[in-house]
């Protein structure tokens, strides 16, 4: 009896342990993609940035060769973090459904009704 609960606690914190790793290694792995990612935004944000000035200055100058003033072109937005979504629980999805699918019976049910030239047919 001793013997089996034992084995069972040494599977258990054996199998703890290859979680706990695990987890490591996935929070590692998720560093390492933003270390990497951080770099490569950046360098495709200055190129944007690069290419804007380059499309102002072309403008310009195909303005001025036509006689046109310069035109000064608006700052470039910065960009804005996105908002974070909230996670839904089951029974909000479910109800949400059930509301859309109670409104889409009503519009659908009002459209059949006015579409009948003698108004609505009594059930007997």
């Amino acid at each position: 009896m001793l013997a089996s609960v034992g084995r069972r606690w040494d599977a258990i914190v054996h199998a703890f342990h290859e979680k706990e790793i695990g987890c490591r290694f996935q929070m590692m792995m998720e560093r390492i993609r933003e270390l990497l990612r951080g770099p490569y935004v950046r360098l495709l944000e200055e190129e944007v940035a690069r290419l804007r000035a380059e499309n102002r200055a072309l403008m310009n100058s195909l303005l001025g060769t036509a006689g046109f003033p310069p035109v000064e072109f608006p700052e470039a937005p910065k960009p804005q973090p996105l908002p974070r979504l909230r996670k839904r629980s089951w029974h909000q999805i479910q109800a949400w459904r059930e509301n859309g699918a109670a409104r889409d019976t009503a519009l659908s049910f009002d459209e059949k009704s006015s579409e009948r030239s003698n108004g609505p047919v009594p059930h007997s």
